[in-house]
């Protein structure tokens, strides 16, 4: 199992830092600087979606091995959406953790004053992180993307995906409402959501523990032959979903049951910069 980490826009691999940490006790996992963002360069022209999700698509090429179980926090889930669209041959499931533009608020303006409000409710170490990264890509990167993140629709992805999907969301998310994240749950042909109660946004960087129990019990009921539920139809593909009701801790307790670890498992692990 390998699992890929999207962070979101004007942000950098520093941001997965803890939900790496907790995923690589039992899996392989890759967390990748996108063009212009933490250390990779910044290109000439800003790349749009699609274009990102190619440049995403050569770098898994590139690693080979079997298919990944690919993670994207905001912006990121549109590359990870957009990818497992093009390229289902690379992707085994998706997860999308507080996944943009929420309908509710498509404007810039309108998600400048969502991330300003949810701001208020995330951990300071979580908000000094971020403005590092911000201010590390620039306003002129970060607002040409920001350009591309509006116009992109993630909910016409989704519907489109032949692999599992699986949202996650901090209850306290003021960026992805509970009303979009579940209407991106319903439109995936095999979806599961989990809401992790008194976070915000960046849920993977402060509950990583929460979050990384919730992705590996998805991932052991759908990651490893995602792929058999492609023709399947939603009724049928809710059944292999998480089931409902169920907590991340319960899920996570059925997950461990299901598989002990190995010991090489649990020291495996690395990261791209």
């Amino acid at each position: 199992m390998r699992y890929v980490l999207l962070h979101g826009i004007g942000l950098s691999h520093r941001y997965f830092a803890r939900l790496h940490d907790e995923l690589a006790r039992t899996a392989e996992v890759r967390s990748i600087d996108l063009p212009g963002f933490g250390s990779a360069p910044k290109p000439r022209t800003a790349p749009d979606v699609p274009t990102m999700a190619a440049a995403l698509g050569a770098v898994l090429d590139a690693l080979g091995g079997p298919p990944s179980v690919l993670i994207g926090h905001s912006m990121g889930a549109q590359w990870a959406a957009e990818l497992a669209r093009r390229r289902p041959d690379l992707v085994a499931a998706v997860v999308l953790i507080g996944p943009v533009v929420d309908r509710a608020h498509r404007s810039l303006g309108a998600q400048l004053v969502a991330l300003l409000v949810d701001a208020w409710g995330e951990p300071p170490r979580v908000n000094v992180l971020a403005c590092a990264a911000y201010l590390r890509c620039g306003p002129r990167t970060f607002l040409r993307q920001a350009v591309h993140m509006r116009r992109y629709r993630i909910e016409a992805a989704v519907a489109e995906l032949r692999v599992p999907v699986l949202v996650v969301r901090g209850a306290r998310d003021r960026v992805a409402g509970a009303r979009w994240a579940h209407e991106l749950q319903r439109s995936a042909r095999c979806g599961a959501i989990v809401t992790v109660p008194g976070c915000a946004h960046a849920v993977h960087a402060s509950a990583p523990r929460e979050v990384a129990a919730a992705v590996r019990a998805f991932a052991a009921e759908n990651g490893r032959s995602g792929a058999s539920f492609g023709g399947a139809s939603r009724d049928t593909a809710a059944q292999v979903a998480l089931r409902p009701g169920e907590t991340v801790q319960s899920a996570y307790d059925r997950c461990e049951r299901r598989r002990p670890l190995r010991d090489d498992e649990r020291a495996r692990g690395s990261q791209l910069e």
